[in-house]
């Protein structure tokens, strides 16, 4: 646990050291989700199958 928390510290840290690095990211993932962007997987209509989740 302690091992992930650090990758995800040092991530940051390059972050925030190579300002390219965000931009890179931002055009992959928009190259990955295509025009449409994020596509919701469920119908709207759809509802949880437990009562109290709702």
């Amino acid at each position: 646990m302690i091992h992930a928390a650090k990758v995800m510290a040092a991530t940051g840290v390059d972050l925030f050291q190579d300002a390219g690095l965000i931009a890179r990211a931002k055009a992959d993932l928009r190259e990955r989700q295509g025009e449409e962007g994020y596509v919701y997987p469920l119908p709207e209509e759809a509802q949880p199958p437990i009562e109290g989740m709702a």
